[in-house]
């Protein structure tokens, strides 16, 4: 099962909100305000979140089906999902007291996404098809058009592009070409030097190895791979804008058009990109990260396009990690 599917069930799923509001008694949510939450010890002048969260975080332990938690939210979340997970078993039965229009589509989507078995025997063809598809890209046509399928398809290689409120004009919606194509969650994992961030590095190195293993690779061409693909992923985050920075419009905001883009990052063939993308007449285009792009532009100039493509491969398997057959 992978992402395409995957969202169209959430799609789906979310006609199932206003039903589930109905007749299923929410669990208790934690307390807007709570006292104990608080770490006193801490002057909220010189760290308010630390002040206002401290003894909250220090007595936390992180669940182990979760990367990130927010008090909150994330119980929010989990009584959503619990409650709309209910109401898909009961349609998988046949059990349709929750109306909703698409009842059975869902209820057979969910028994589909269940069926571990069959997800396994059908993700390996699917991923042969994708790694087929990605050596056949020996064009700068193709390459532009086999990228903006995985874009569609949910895999963030190399860059990210998408539509959003135009940040000089709320009125218009407009495209936006992004810094992207790193595994790991920010551009400080790779260029941190404390000891913490480089043994996760190595463990980040080792994984993407051992994944490549399980694909068919020898160890050793695995763990070649693997190095050039963290110090691909490196050279896009030495690139990229720092968190802090990303938070401050004024320095994402850099409004621009296609020939900007094309001049910026001139080794991608947009006009193959945006028409594969479907948006083949965008024109206004804000660069987040003129920096980046400019970049990205030289590393695809000096990297050989049989690297690249095993790169692109590498954020397939990521991408759809969760979603293929399980590790033997």
């Amino acid at each position: 099962m992978f992402r395409p599917s995957l969202i169209l069930f959430f799609t789906l799923v979310l006609t199932l909100l206003n039903a589930a509001t109905h007749g299923l008694a929410a669990t208790q949510t934690p307390a807007i305000i709570d006292l104990s939450a608080i770490n006193a010890k801490i002057d909220p002048c010189d760290d308010f979140y630390h002040y206002a969260c401290g003894s909250w975080i220090d007595g936390f332990n992180l669940p182990g089906d979760k990367s990130a938690y927010y008090r909150q939210f994330s119980g929010l979340e989990d009584q959503a999902n619990e409650a709309l997970n209910e109401i898909l078993k009961s349609y998988a039965k046949g059990d349709f007291t929750v109306k909703a229009k698409y009842a059975q589509k869902l209820g057979d989507l969910y028994t589909s996404c269940m069926d571990e078995t069959a997800i396994d025997k059908a993700s390996a063809p699917i991923l042969k098809d994708l790694f087929k598809k990605v050596d056949a890209a020996k064009t700068p046509e193709k390459f532009a058009e086999t990228l903006a399928e995985l874009h569609l398809m949910g895999v963030g290689a190399l860059f990210n592009f998408y539509s959003s409120s135009d940040l000089n004009d709320s009125s218009k919606v407009i495209g936006y070409a992004d810094q992207g194509g790193m595994g790991l969650p920010d551009q400080s994992y790779y260029v941190k030097t404390d000891k913490k961030s480089k043994d996760l590095l190595t463990q980040y190195e080792r994984h993407i190895a051992r994944t490549l293993h399980l694909l068919g690779q020898s160890k050793m061409h695995a763990r070649a791979n693997a190095k050039f693909i963290l110090g691909f992923e490196t050279e896009l985050a030495k690139s990229a804008m720092v968190l802090a920075d990303r938070m401050d419009s004024s320095k994402t905001n850099h409004p621009s058009d296609r020939a900007g883009l094309a001049n910026a990052v001139s080794n991608i063939k947009w006009d193959t990109y945006f028409k594969a993308l479907g948006a083949a007449s965008v024109e206004a285009i804000n660069l987040s990260d003129p920096t980046f792009l400019g970049d990205l532009n030289k590393l695809l100039a000096k990297t050989p396009a049989g690297k690249i493509r095993l790169y692109l491969k590498w954020q397939i398997v990521r991408g759809f990690a969760t979603e293929i057959s399980k590790a033997p």
